[in-house]
């Protein structure tokens, strides 16, 4: 620990053990006097600091997607169980407070070349596992603050006319997964949030769907919320009601086998299926059947907010990116210049 002048100021450099390298901060002085008495304060609060447990980053991750699986969905614990993978093997089991910024930048620079999108994913996770990692004593700073990823261009998401999915429910075969594939397109609800609608979250009589968190389901934001039905989600509703005897309200609306809903993974696999049938862009997936719903609300005129709240978006500049197709409001705006 020793004290050193960089322009006018005296500068304190010690060595941070629990980050594995030296730090180096402004005593706010030029006076040599004044820096020391700032050194002599700062070595009182330094060594009187507790110092964090060690904790090796398997032990952190273990713990961490422990906790991730209990407070958050499935899907979201899924996608964390995939970034500490990776995330370990390219650092081993080393202690917590010794992963440095040098190597969280080379990391993350390496994954950005291979895969942009997925960088910002696994970038925000394990920036939010260390910001966890501090409020457990672990660690005392979070390094992967520091880093900063080059940005990526949105793009404007793909979506699905009624026209393509006439096609596709026309090339499915499942009469559940033809359900299943209008019913997303309709209500702008994710796959597992669809998967795991139960009878009790349906009200024929008002018309609306909850969303809602249960102890076997949260959505992505933990938030419930309320999708009114049209006409056509009534009547998918309406026509499965004659099919089930001695409803259940805890009974799932779209079942393989009474009790047992479907995985994620089929719902996904078949209508990809239904989609080289149909000979449409191959690049689309089910979950452009929400970016559907979403960007035919805007074209017909649906306020930006209204769509984020039917969507569940926690932040309205998620719901930005469709804000591209309002045209006609664009070319009203310009138009005012003229008058």
């Amino acid at each position: 620990m020793y004290i050193y002048k960089v322009g006018k100021n005296y500068h304190l450099e010690y060595r941070d053990e629990s980050l594995g390298h030296n730090r180096r901060i402004s005593t706010r002085t030029a006076k040599r006097s004044e820096a020391l008495k700032f050194v002599n304060e700062f070595k009182k609060e330094f060594y009187q600091k507790k110092q964090p447990p060690i904790k090796t980053l398997l032990e952190f991750s273990k713990e961490y997607q422990n906790y991730v699986a209990i407070n958050f969905s499935s899907d979201y614990a899924a996608t964390v169980k995939t970034s500490f993978n990776l995330f370990t093997k390219y650092f081993s089991d080393i202690p917590l407070s010794q992963i440095s910024f040098q190597r969280l930048e080379e990391y993350f620079s390496e994954t950005y070349k291979r895969t942009p999108q997925g960088a910002r994913t696994y970038f925000i996770i394990i920036r939010s596992a260390f910001n966890k990692a501090i409020s457990w004593g672990y660690i005392n700073e979070n390094m992967a603050s520091y880093v900063k990823l080059p940005k990526i261009q949105k793009k404007i998401p793909k979506f699905v006319t009624k026209h393509e999915l006439d096609l596709i429910l026309y090339n499915e075969t499942n009469e559940d997964y033809r359900n299943i594939y209008e019913f997303a397109f309709h209500t702008g609800m994710r796959r597992g949030e669809i998967i795991n609608l139960k009878w009790n979250d349906v009200n024929l009589s008002n018309n609306e769907i909850v969303v809602r968190n249960s102890k076997s389901f949260s959505t992505k934001n933990k938030r419930d919320r309320i999708i009114p039905m049209n006409t056509t989600v009534q009547k998918i509703l309406n026509n499965r009601l004659p099919k089930i005897r001695n409803i259940n309200n805890e009974d799932f609306v779209f079942y393989k086998v009474k009790g047992v809903k479907y995985l994620g993974a089929t719902i996904t696999s078949n209508f990809k299926k239904a989609i080289l049938r149909s000979t449409l862009d191959n690049e689309l997936h089910f979950h452009h059947l929400r970016h559907s719903f979403a960007s035919n609300l805007v074209m017909k005129g649906v306020p930006i907010l209204g769509v984020s709240n039917l969507l569940g978006h926690q932040d309205i500049s998620t719901t930005q990116i469709y804000s591209h197709l309002r045209k006609e409001e664009l070319v009203k705006a310009v138009n005012c210049l003229d008058e």
